[in-house]
């Protein structure tokens, strides 16, 4: 689980979901209030290598622009292949627009990652060509 800024509290719908999952986990940067895309990298890279395959994401807000960089960046270790072939999916739920007025200063730099349509037919392409069994989740 990728909780967004301020990393989902006891009663947010994420925080239930993977309390009822057995092997979920929590991704865990240094500060969910004052993201820093570096670490928050590295964390995410760190718990993908701790699970077992296959892992599915489930990031919500925020978290759902680390996955578009991870995606772009895969890995910040030396086992990259390995962790490219790990992440089987992503569900991405409530993708903020780092364009709007409301996004948050402190998460500009999730933002740079979008260039045009790149990423999104990319996540399109590999979504629309694999089969997501929801069921497991």
């Amino acid at each position: 689980m990728l909780p967004g800024l301020g990393g989902s509290g006891p009663r947010h719908w994420q925080t239930l979901w993977a309390s009822r999952q057995i092997g979920c986990r929590r991704f865990q940067p240094a500060d969910w209030d004052r993201p820093d895309l570096a670490d928050w990298l590295q964390a995410l890279d760190e718990a993908i290598g701790e699970c077992a395959a296959p892992v599915v994401l489930v990031a919500h807000s925020l978290s759902c622009l680390l996955v578009a960089h991870w995606a772009l960046r895969p890995g910040i270790g030396e086992d990259l292949p390995h962790r490219i072939a790990q992440v089987r999916g992503a569900f991405l739920v409530a993708v903020p627009d780092p364009g709007a007025p409301v996004f948050p200063v402190e998460a500009r730099a999730f933002g740079t990652v979008i260039c045009g349509q790149a990423i999104v037919r990319t996540i399109e392409s590999t979504m629309y060509n694999k089969t997501l069994d929801l069921s497991v989740l």
